[in-house]
């Protein structure tokens, strides 16, 4: 019998600074993502998630704008309905200037809970079963990451 324990591995980081375009080891189609980021000059920071470089779903924080967002325009397939290739926002706020967020991860879901399940967001994705790679990202600027553990459980 297999040891379902044995199936998980963590990879944990602190302390990291983020201008563009990071990678980090991890992933997997199956993943529970916690993270705390620390703004700094960035208009906008997040990660990439069930990426292959070149698809992923962007989540990401603008906290000039208040606003999280999910952008699922280069998911994997999105062409079965013009509507469905969206970006989703929702009001976001930082706590003792942080955002924590606890994003789980399936085959063809993500759904995201910000600052201990204040802000909900919910997304249908349909990427390809190779992406599975995570990245963290700025634009306009940088930003830290206090902490980031990534469960793969599948």
């Amino acid at each position: 019998m297999i040891d379902p324990a044995a199936l998980t591995r963590t990879v944990a980081y602190t302390e990291l600074d983020v201008d563009g375009i990071r990678s980090v080891a991890g992933g997997g189609a199956v993943q529970l993502i916690e993270v705390t980021f620390v703004p700094g000059s960035a208009d906008e920071f997040g990660l990439v998630i069930r990426g292959n470089g070149n698809e992923g779903i962007r989540i990401g924080i603008c906290p000039g704008d208040g606003r999280l967002l999910v952008d699922r325009t280069v998911s994997g397939n999105t062409a079965f309905h013009s509507a469905f290739a969206s970006i989703d926002t929702a009001p976001l706020r930082a706590v003792d200037g942080a955002y924590n967020l606890r994003i789980f991860v399936d085959h063809c879901s993500v759904e995201i809970f910000a600052q201990d399940g204040e802000v909900t967001l919910t997304e249908l994705v349909f990427p390809d079963p190779s992406s599975t790679g995570v990245s963290l990202y700025t634009t306009g600027g940088t930003a830290k990451v206090a902490s980031l553990r990534l469960t793969t459980l599948a």
